[in-house]
């Protein structure tokens, strides 16, 4: 898997795990699986994308919603 296809992945996760509103392993996990994702760099990868912007989602939003304009909010994105 090239790092384009591995960034890809990373952020599908993240997609699936915000509309579902589930940040926790056992997505990871699953995801992992159901991609059939093998490679130990490749998961590590994924598992320090996701873990980061778990523990970081406050600053994240923040970061973001001071750089937006007026008529949108970070609930609108």
């Amino acid at each position: 898997m090239n790092r384009s296809a591995i960034r890809e992945s990373a952020f599908k996760l993240l997609y699936s795990s915000e509309i579902q509103k589930d940040f926790n392993e056992d997505q990871i996990k699953l995801f992992i699986e159901d991609n059939d994702i093998t490679g130990k760099d490749e998961i590590r990868y994924i598992e320090d994308n996701f873990s980061g912007i778990k523990e970081n989602i406050k600053e994240i939003e923040e970061l973001i919603s001071k750089n937006l304009t007026e008529k949108w909010t970070i609930e609108r994105i």
